[in-house]
C-alpha cells in the first residue's frame, strides 16, 4: 500500500514538473503578416499613369524610353509613357498628344521630360528649346524649366528656354497660366499671366518683366 501511495506520488509530482517545464519554454507561434513588396515595372508607366502618342514627327526627332540609357531615333510614332525623355535635333519638330487632356509640339533643338501624367496631374520637365503646351481638359499642367514652376490654367501657350542666357519666355497663346519661383533670398513670388502677355524670366538673376 505504502509503495502504491509512493509510486502514485512520484507520477503526481513528475507530471507537475514536466506540465511547468513545458509552459516555462513553450515558444509561441506568431503568425507574422506576410510581406507584400509592391510591384515596380521599369519598363511599364504605372498602372493609372495616361499614355500619350508621337502623333507627327519630322527631321531628327529621338525618344528615350523608360528602360534606355540615352536617347534613340525614331521614324514612325510611338506610344510615350511617364518617366520617358523626347527630344529633337536641328531639323526636327514633334507633336505628342494625350487624348482628351493635352497637346505638346516640339520646335527643333528642343527636350522634354514627361515626368508624371496621372489623371489628377501632369508634370513636365523642359530641359531645352521651344515647346508648345496646349490643355484640353480640367487635369492641371504643370511645366519646370530650371528655377521655374509654370501652370498651364487654360488654353495655350509656348515656353521658350535660352541655354545661353538662362533667359525663360514665356508667350501665353491664349486661356491663362501662373508662374512662381523663389528669388536668390528664397522668397517665393507668384505671377498670374492673362491672355496675349509675355513673360520673360532670368533665372541666373531672378528678375522678371512682363509685356
Amino acid at each position: 500500500m505504502k509503495k502504491l501511495f509512493f509510486f502514485a506520488f512520484i507520477l503526481g509530482l513528475t507530471t507537475a514538473f514536466g506540465y511547468s517545464y513545458w509552459k516555462t519554454n513553450k515558444v509561441a507561434v506568431v503568425n507574422k503578416p506576410e510581406n507584400k513588396k509592391p510591384i515596380f515595372s521599369i519598363e511599364t508607366a504605372p498602372k493609372n499613369s495616361v499614355k500619350g502618342k508621337i502623333e507627327s514627327l519630322s527631321g531628327t526627332v529621338k525618344w528615350e524610353s523608360r528602360t534606355a540609357t540615352a536617347p534613340s531615333e525614331i521614324v514612325k510614332p510611338v506610344t510615350i509613357q511617364q518617366g520617358e525623355v523626347v527630344e529633337t535635333g536641328e531639323d526636327g519638330n514633334t507633336t505628342i498628344i494625350f487624348p482628351e487632356i493635352a497637346s505638346i509640339a516640339l520646335s527643333s533643338q528642343s527636350i522634354i521630360s514627361i515626368t508624371q501624367t496621372l489623371p489628377t496631374n501632369f508634370v513636365f520637365d523642359q530641359k531645352e528649346g521651344s515647346i508648345s503646351y496646349e490643355k484640353i481638359s480640367e487635369t492641371p499642367i504643370s511645366i519646370r524649366c530650371l528655377h521655374l514652376l509654370t501652370t498651364l490654367d487654360s488654353g495655350k501657350l509656348t515656353l521658350t528656354l535660352d541655354k545661353d542666357t538662362l533667359e525663360i519666355t514665356i508667350n501665353v497663346k491664349n486661356g491663362s497660366a501662373t508662374v512662381a519661383f523663389n528669388d536668390l533670398e528664397n522668397v517665393s513670388t507668384v505671377i498670374n499671366l492673362k491672355e496675349g502677355e509675355k513673360f520673360i524670366f532670368n533665372d541666373d538673376t531672378r528678375e522678371t518683366s512682363t509685356e
